[in-house]
């Protein structure tokens, strides 16, 4: 849905085009609240909302597993420590 959005917003600057006067000189810019500015945050903030949302449901995959692991393979440690060099079953502890 994101995506449409930002497809949206990309079509709608098609027709905002820059004013001339009859001797073709240049009036203005058009219209100074241009849609797709606000077509383009709704897409971001769509894409926030998913992002969230998934954050959730693999919190919540995490809680439901039974097995002891650290705390690094949480979804929030794993964007913070993307390469880490701890093995799978040992606990993560900061030096």
């Amino acid at each position: 849905m994101a995506w449409v959005l930002f497809m949206f917003a990309s079509w709608s600057n098609l027709f905002i085009q820059p004013e001339y006067n009859s001797n073709g000189m240049w009036l203005n810019d058009g219209p100074t609240i241009r849609p797709s500015t606000y077509l383009y945050l709704l897409g971001i903030a769509l894409y926030s909302l998913a992002s969230l949302m998934s954050l959730r449901m693999s919190a919540r995959e995490f809680v439901g597993n039974e097995s002891d692991v650290g705390s690094y393979e949480r979804p929030i440690a794993l964007a913070i420590w993307p390469s880490s060099s701890v093995s799978p079953g040992a606990r993560f502890s900061p030096s």
